[in-house]
């Protein structure tokens, strides 16, 4: 079995709109600060495995993980990642839900000048809505949840090529989540 792996960085911004604390004993504060807009700058690391090579005696070449560049650059880099559920969506991002018509964004938005874009190659859950400066999601943007939709986007183009082993999200230098199936 063969793996590789490459990474990418970006900043980025979000707001763990549900953030509680399981356990306040274990904690230094019982302060929830990501409730708070905040940023980062993440680190992805994306794992491939296969158990044969190409005919270049390569899992793949590097290269083929440029896609990913592209995602981030386009759809996460200087953006900031909101929940559409976010009890303060409409105050955050002054997006009116009214003027949605996207089917699966439908009853929350979509905005009159035409400043949005799609993610490809996604559907259901995994859909990421543009607009402006703004990733709109249909899930909390934890780590976790973060990493997860990163591992099904690459997932999905590499389909054919490669297993996505595993994908690595970077928050901090000290604090990262991996999601692997």
């Amino acid at each position: 079995m063969w793996t590789i792996d490459k990474s990418f960085n970006f900043e980025m911004g979000h707001r763990v709109w549900q953030q509680e604390l399981n356990n306040p004993e274990l904690s230094i504060s019982t302060e929830c600060a990501c409730k708070h807009l905040h940023g980062h700058s993440y680190e992805l690391k994306v794992f491939l495995k296969s158990n044969t090579l190409d005919k270049s005696s390569m899992l793949t070449d590097f290269k083929n993980l440029n896609f990913m560049k592209k995602f981030i650059d386009e759809s996460l880099d200087h953006k900031f990642m909101i929940d559409i559920n976010d009890p303060n969506f409409e105050l955050i991002t002054s997006i009116v839900p009214e003027v949605i018509t996207d089917p699966y964004f439908k009853q929350k938005f979509i905005n009159f000048y035409n400043l949005y874009n799609y993610v490809p190659d996604l559907t259901g859950k995994d859909r990421i809505l543009h607009v402006k400066s703004f990733s709109v999601v249909d899930f909390c943007p934890t780590s976790e949840n973060i990493c997860k939709h990163l591992h099904r986007y690459a997932s999905l183009k590499m389909s054919g090529i490669a297993e996505v082993s595993a994908v690595e999200l970077w928050e901090t230098k000290k604090s990262h989540c991996r999601y692997e199936v």
